[in-house]
């Protein structure tokens, strides 16, 4: 009985033992476990953090590369710059653009939206080649993938895929950040391998599981094993750590390498938050504001819309076309100085969203064109008053035209000659419509056969003058009741500076007045020959008048004698009676013809 007691008893006293025990092991396996799933979910959030600050770093990476372009994608908007031409210098500074992360050397790649790599600053090799069918292990066509989200995401989107390291042929899983460049139809992006840190992480995770589990089967080594893990987890974290630590001061060289061209840029630089508070900005723009610094400018300025814009309704047109558009190209608008001053500034921004597409601020450059206003002003200013001038001519009519013909100014003098009102022509017609059509075709055939090309249309007005700069001609003007007038119609090319011709001026003179003139010129003279033509006949006619006259006087001299000899009985006095008659015949004409001679101021007498 004793010793049945004394079995009980010791299986009681073990299992007294054994209880605290195994609640001792039961508590420490649960507390453990519970640590490595608060570790686990910690060291899970802190992996998101490391892959969340990847992230940042390469939007900061690429912005700022973006931001450095900028100045040369502005010039290509403006048609400052050709896009061929602008391709070329990018290339050359995104070429530059390299920096280190945990693996080492890093760069920052651009290809354009077909395919074509254009800067590979590690694989030079493959510049200029097109890389559209390039596939990673898992089939995925790289290059494509890339164009696909700069264009569906202009300001920026992340795509994941497999590469190898530089100067590892494995490839590694690389997340990259591209940002679309619609003006040259490109984009840039920069990438970070993440390969390592995912391996750790789910290395990690399986020894957390084998590590529970032993916990659960060999409870006499929970505290080392879980120890061991944590130790181990603390050296990749601190690895990580330092990794990341690295990473901030290779971007800090990267933004210090950036930030002169941020400080040194002629135009002003900025970034703003939607309701208006300015991020930064870069010394150009304080300086076109009126401001000493950045600081002092983004201190003293609360918010755009009633501190720095001359009308608060151009924040509203800003923000509204940026929310719509995402971009906004050339937005002209009013800067108020910090003295008080006006200043007129070209404004180029666009939208910055994070991967889900949320805004997070804007970002631009400005440009002052207070100068280019002041001259368009001054152009303004010049037309009306050239206008005004045009306008006030009476005599003349002054007709201009664009390159192709088409009416651009009509003055007057032009409605009071023609019958047309400017209204009705300028914009609608060519100066065609007030020409006579048969003098135009006519004028047509003489210049394809002079240029030995067909001159047609408008052409035959302004063709010579093309050549030689101007061109005088008389032409007949229609006007619009169809009656016509002669005019001296002078041709001018008008040419830009660049030599370009930009229109044609045509000044006419209404000749009816010296045509009527020219005729009546013409009249006098024919009446003066005809006059000079008379008198020189009756000069003749005299001279022949009074030779002829002698002689006659000569016969009836003779006549006479012969008469007083004879008698009238004689046999000759008939015939000399009839040869005294024809003498008086004679005598007759002779006077007529002097009087023609003299027109009627003298006489013939016989003496």
């Amino acid at each position: 009985m004793q010793r049945v007691k004394t079995d009980t008893q010791k299986k009681k006293d073990k299992y007294l033992l054994l209880k605290p025990l195994l609640a001792v092991i039961l508590l420490a396996g649960l507390s453990i476990g519970m640590l490595f799933i608060v570790y686990q979910y910690w060291m899970n959030s802190q992996f998101e953090l490391v892959e969340i600050q990847h992230r940042q770093n390469l939007v900061q990476i690429v912005s700022i590369a973006r931001n450095a372009v900028e100045p040369v994608l502005t010039k290509v908007r403006s048609g400052k710059v050709r896009p061929g031409e602008a391709l070329k210098h990018v290339r050359a500074l995104v070429r530059t653009m390299t920096y280190k992360d945990q693996y080492g050397n890093n760069y920052v790649f651009m290809s354009s939206y077909d395919g074509v790599m254009l800067v590979q600053p590690f694989e030079p090799a493959k510049e200029m080649t097109n890389q559209w069918d390039l596939t990673d292990t898992h089939g995925l066509f790289i290059i494509r993938e890339l164009v696909g989200a700069a264009k569906a995401m202009p300001s920026g989107s992340f795509v994941k895929y497999y590469y190898h390291l530089p100067g590892v042929h494995e490839p590694q899983e690389k997340l990259a950040y591209v940002v679309g460049i619609p003006e040259l139809q490109c984009y840039i992006g920069t990438g970070m391998y993440m390969q390592r840190a995912i391996a750790g992480q789910q290395e990690n995770l399986r020894k957390v599981q084998y590590g529970s589990i032993l916990l659960f089967i060999a409870v006499l080594i929970p505290v080392s094993a879980s120890m061991i893990i944590i130790l181990k987890r603390n050296r990749l974290l601190r690895e990580e750590i330092g990794t990341r630590k690295q990473i901030e001061n290779e971007l800090k060289k990267s933004e210090e390498k950036y930030r002169s061209i941020f400080e040194n840029a002629v135009e002003g630089i900025f970034q703003i938050t939607a309701d208006g508070h300015f991020i930064s900005v870069n010394p150009a723009f304080a300086r076109i504001a009126g401001y000493g610094s950045p600081q002092e400018m983004i201190d003293s300025i609360s918010s755009i819309d009633t501190k720095l814009l001359a009308d608060p309704e151009d924040a509203k047109r800003y923000r509204k076309i940026l929310d719509e558009k995402g971009v906004i190209e050339d937005f002209e608008i009013v800067l108020k100085r910090n003295d008080g001053n006006p200043v007129w500034i070209s404004v180029n921004s666009r939208v910055v969203k994070d991967e889900k597409g949320k805004s997070l601020y804007y970002e631009g450059t400005i440009e002052n064109i207070t100068g280019r206003k002041q001259a368009e002003e001054n152009v303004r200013s010049s037309r009306k008053f050239l206008n005004d001038i045009l306008q006030a001519t009476s005599e003349f009519s002054i007709i201009a035209t664009d390159p192709t013909g088409m009416i651009t100014v009509f003055n007057r003098a032009s409605e009071r000659m023609l019958g047309y009102s400017s209204e009705e022509v300028v914009g609608r017609y060519t100066p065609l419509k007030m020409h006579l059509e048969s003098e135009v075709s006519e004028r047509s055939r003489e210049l394809t056969a002079e240029l030995g090309c067909p001159v047609e249309g408008f052409r035959v007005i302004a063709a010579i003058s093309e050549w030689v700069g101007s061109e005088t001609r008389e032409w007949t003007y229609v006007r619009k009741d169809g009656s016509s007038f002669p005019v001296s119609l002078v041709v001018t090319t008008v040419y830009s500076d660049r030599n370009d011709i930009t229109g044609y001026l045509g000044i006419a003179t209404d000749i009816t007045k010296r045509k009527q003139a020219e005729e009546e010129r013409r009249e006098l003279e024919k009446q003066l020959f005809q006059s000079q033509k008379m008198d020189a006949i009756g000069q003749l006619a005299g001279g022949v008048a009074h030779d002829f006259n002698n002689i006659l006087m000569g016969i009836q001299g003779n006549v006479s004698l012969m008469q007083m000899e004879y008698g009238p009985g004689h046999p000759h006095s008939q015939r000399l009676t009839r040869i005294e008659e024809h003498v008086k015949r004679g005598a007759n004409l002779t006077r007529q013809l002097l009087g023609f001679a003299r027109e009627g101021k003298y006489e013939v007498r016989t003496l």
